[in-house]
């Protein structure tokens, strides 16, 4: 057989980085949440508070938009983990039927 050519190490340690990237890029967003919503309007007037609304509307899609991609990081770390547990059994169950095949 040949071999998967695919070192498990090397993903698991990609999946581990990207677990990590998420897990700040998820708490930066969250700490920076209550400091970019705190938006104060500038006077009373409808204008002021039409530019609030939609100032605040931006955060939240700013908010949304790094939460999704959070886990979408998340996601794709979980992904190469099993991939590297596959590949690591894969090699495992190759080099068995490689000693037992004569």
């Amino acid at each position: 057989m040949l071999p998967l050519l695919v070192d498990p190490g090397v993903v698991s340690g990609s999946a581990a980085f990207d677990g990590v990237a998420a897990a700040q890029l998820g708490s930066a967003a969250l700490g920076s949440a209550p400091v970019i919503t705190a938006v104060m309007p500038p006077g009373v007037d409808s204008t002021s508070v039409m530019a609030q609304t939609l100032v605040l509307q931006r955060t939240f899609q700013t908010l949304m938009m790094l939460f999704e991609f959070t886990g979408e990081r998340a996601f794709r770390s979980a992904a190469m983990a099993l991939s590297a547990g596959t590949f690591s059994a894969t090699e495992a169950i190759n080099a068995v039927s490689a000693a037992i095949a004569p």
